[in-house]
């Protein structure tokens, strides 16, 4: 990815701040994080995903901070 450096920092400091709220505000939901050793930019790579409240998906942030929808039948084992 081509970013300046700031908005990188900008999108990673975001990320953090958005994991922390989730790990301290919601510990009894279903969540994973598995970011670690993972570069910005891959596209393929989920990093953390969770289960929203009487969904049937679950939320998957990827390596380049893209965000989609996954049925739980997709996730990685």
């Amino acid at each position: 990815m081509n970013l300046p450096k700031e908005e990188i920092d900008d999108r990673i400091l975001k990320i953090f701040h958005d994991l922390r709220f989730i790990g301290f505000f919601l510990p009894e939901k279903e969540w994973t994080y598995r970011g670690n050793g993972v570069r910005l930019g891959e596209t393929e790579t989920p990093i953390f995903w969770y289960r929203p409240e009487d969904s049937e998906t679950y939320r998957v942030i990827y390596g380049d901070l893209h965000v989609e929808d996954v049925y739980p039948e997709n996730l990685p084992q």
